[in-house]
């Protein structure tokens, strides 16, 4: 469902689960790209995989690209050095809805995520000129986290927030880009 901006529920309190992926509440502004970062909490070093379905609100889209046949596709989300890597994990990204998209991560062979908490991986998304700033839930469904000796840990939702501001620092003349037009304006307005 559409949340309208303040019309949000608290950010889940990840210090109760041993193992738990979420993001932290992060604070952007319209027309501009978000590097959201998914993280990942677990009680020891052996967690093989995970999979979850972000829901992203309305007006904040995934970033997209061109694959090498001249498709639109959806931008890879990119590894976090010191937990993944390309060369000893796999990711998945899928769009299961207009606003909900499936990720998920596996080890090689017998690897593991390096590491007890932090960083994963980043989202590439966008925030739409038009969104009203606020508020917004950000959740993580179904997640599932799977151990080398195939113990499951599974969470039904983790909610995270999103204040998007209605208005870019620096954008002093309003037309939605910081640029020297604005510097003109400042000095103008000093003047």
């Amino acid at each position: 469902d559409d949340t309208k901006p303040g019309d949000v529920e608290p950010s889940t309190d990840v210090t109760v689960y041993d193992d738990v992926l979420y993001f932290d509440d992060e604070e952007t502004s319209v027309g501009r790209k978000l590097n959201l970062v998914l993280n990942l909490k677990n009680a020891e070093e052996n967690v093989r995989a995970f999979q979850c379905d972000v829901c992203l609100p309305r007006g904040i889209e995934w970033e997209m690209t061109t694959d090498q046949y001249g498709n639109e596709v959806l931008k890879e989300p990119a590894f976090n050095t010191e937990r993944t890597t390309l060369s000893y994990h796999n990711i998945s990204c899928s769009k299961i809805d207009r606003r909900t998209y499936r990720i998920i991560v596996s080890a090689n062979n017998k690897n593991s995520i390096h590491g007890l908490a932090g960083a994963i991986l980043t989202l590439p998304l966008s925030v739409s000129d038009d969104m009203e700033g606020g508020d917004y839930n950000v959740f993580i469904k179904d997640v599932t986290i799977t151990t080398i000796d195939v113990q499951q840990t599974v969470i039904p939702v983790v909610t995270s927030k999103i204040s998007v501001a209605d208005f870019n620092v620096g954008d002093v003349n309003k037309d939605r880009v910081v640029n020297v037009t604005d510097i003109v304006a400042i000095v103008s307005y000093m003047i």
